[in-house]
């Protein structure tokens, strides 16, 4: 069993860039369905740190959770909530700017 999971999902390099799915309770009608982000580290239980542009988002991942993409990605290493991150990749965040995760400033 632990062989087939291996298989299906292989390591991921600290560096490669992954698409994280948003779960539909954190997100609204307008708001992205993923966001990309990059592998910031593993832990010795194997879950993956990830970061974004908008900052490392303070949950830890397992590697069935997000998906391996070809492309290079950079952050600026600030910790964020995965709500919060959709919401600056968001037409909304990316309309109006960035913002504070305790408090949204909308202009």
């Amino acid at each position: 069993m632990k062989f087939d999971s291996d298989k299906k999902f292989p390591p991921v390099p600290v560096g490669s860039t992954v698409r994280v799915p948003i779960p539909d309770v954190d997100k609204g009608r307008g708001d992205l369905r993923n966001i990309l982000a990059i592998v910031m580290n593993v832990t010795e239980d194997g879950f993956y740190r990830i970061g974004t542009t908008q900052g490392i988002l303070k949950q830890l991942y397992a590697i069935s959770q997000f998906t391996v993409c070809r492309n290079n990605y950079i952050f600026n290493g600030n910790k964020v909530s995965l709500y919060f991150t959709s919401y600056l990749f968001s037409r909304a965040g990316w309309r109006w700017g960035p913002a504070s995760e305790n408090k949204i400033r909308v202009k």
